[in-house]
C-alpha cells in the first residue's frame, strides 16, 4: 500500500494506494514512498558472517534463517 498526498481538485491529504501504474503530478511534486525490503545482490552464503549475526542479535532473522539462507554456523 502506498500513501499519497492527494493535490488533486485543491485538496490536500493521503492517498492510499495499493498499487499505481500511471499517476500525473504537478512538476516539483515531493513524494515520499515507504516500500518492503529489497531482495538485495550477490550470492546470500557469500555474506559476511558477522554482518548476519547482527541481523541475528537486532532480530531481523531467526536463527533458522541465519543458518538456511546465509549458511550462517551458529
Amino acid at each position: 500500500m502506498h500513501l499519497v498526498e492527494e493535490i488533486a481538485c485543491g485538496r490536500r491529504g493521503q492517498l492510499e494506494c495499493l498499487k499505481i501504474n500511471d499517476f500525473s503530478l504537478p512538476v516539483g511534486t515531493i513524494i515520499h514512498s515507504l516500500t518492503g525490503g529489497g531482495g538485495g545482490y550477490g550470492d546470500a552464503a557469500e555474506r559476511d558472517p558477522d554482518a548476519v549475526r547482527e541481523d541475528l542479535l537486532d532480530g531481523f532473522i531467526s536463527e533458522e534463517h541465519a543458518r538456511s539462507v546465509y549458511g550462517y554456523p551458529g
